[in-house]
C-alpha cells in the first residue's frame, strides 16, 4: 500500500521476463506500471524472495529492495507513484556485510525511512546471520541517505558455534523498529 493506492509486483505473461510493479487506486483501477528495470538495477525476475517491495499509506514513494544480478551489494530503489520516472537508487549492503546474500525483506514509517534487512554469511561466520541497516528518502531530491551502518539485527550472531538467524520480517513506525526471525 501507498498513499493513494497500491502497487503488485509481477511477472507478465507476455514471456519478455521483465518485472512489473502495476499502480492501482484505492478502489482497484489501474493506474499505471513501472518497469522494475526503470531503477537502473537488474533486480530478480522469479517469485522473488530475494527481492521485496514496501511503501507506507501515508507517502506516495514505493520501495524495492534486493541483490541485483552482478552486484555484490544489496540495493533499495524508490519509485514516486506520482511520477514514476522519478527513481532513486541507493547500495543498502555494506563491504563488512557482502557474501552470501539470500532472504530479502525491508519496511517503511510514514517518514520515507526504510529498515532494509537481509540473511548473509559476513566473511568469518560459519552461519548465516540477519543483517538490517535504516536508510531514509529525501522526496525532494529523490535520494537515499543511510541513517546508520549495517549491523547484525540479533546480539547473539556468532561467527562460530552453529548460530544462525534466518527467515526475518520487519516492521517499524516512526519511533519503533521490529526485526523478527
Amino acid at each position: 500500500a501507498y498513499q493513494g493506492g497500491f502497487a503488485v509486483r509481477c511477472k507478465p505473461t507476455d514471456g519478455s521476463g521483465t518485472r512489473v510493479i502495476h499502480l492501482f487506486d484505492n478502489s482497484g483501477n489501474p493506474t499505471g506500471t513501472i518497469a522494475q528495470t526503470s531503477s537502473g538495477a537488474a533486480y530478480d525476475t522469479g517469485r522473488g524472495d530475494g527481492t521485496r517491495i514496501a511503501g507506507h499509506i501515508n507517502s506516495p514513494y514505493i520501495f524495492l529492495f534486493g541483490q541485483p544480478a552482478g552486484s555484490s551489494v544489496m540495493k533499495l530503489a524508490a519509485w514516486d507513484t506520482r511520477n514514476p520516472e522519478r527513481v532513486a537508487l541507493f547500495d543498502a549492503s555494506e563491504p563488512a556485510f557482502a557474501g552470501g546474500f539470500d532472504r530479502a525483506n525491508l519496511a517503511v514509517d510514514a517518514l520515507n525511512r526504510v529498515t532494509v534487512s537481509w540473511v548473509s554469511k559476513p566473511d568469518g561466520y560459519e552461519q548465516q546471520q540477519v543483517a538490517a541497516r535504516v536508510l531514509a528518502l529525501n522526496g525532494d531530491t529523490m535520494t537515499i541517505t543511510a541513517l546508520t551502518p549495517s549491523f547484525l539485527a540479533f546480539v547473539n550472531a556468532a561467527k562460530t558455534g552453529d548460530i544462525r538467524s534466518v527467515g526475518m520480517s520487519v516492521a517499524m513506525t516512526t519511533k519503533q523498529i521490529c526485526i523478527a526471525a
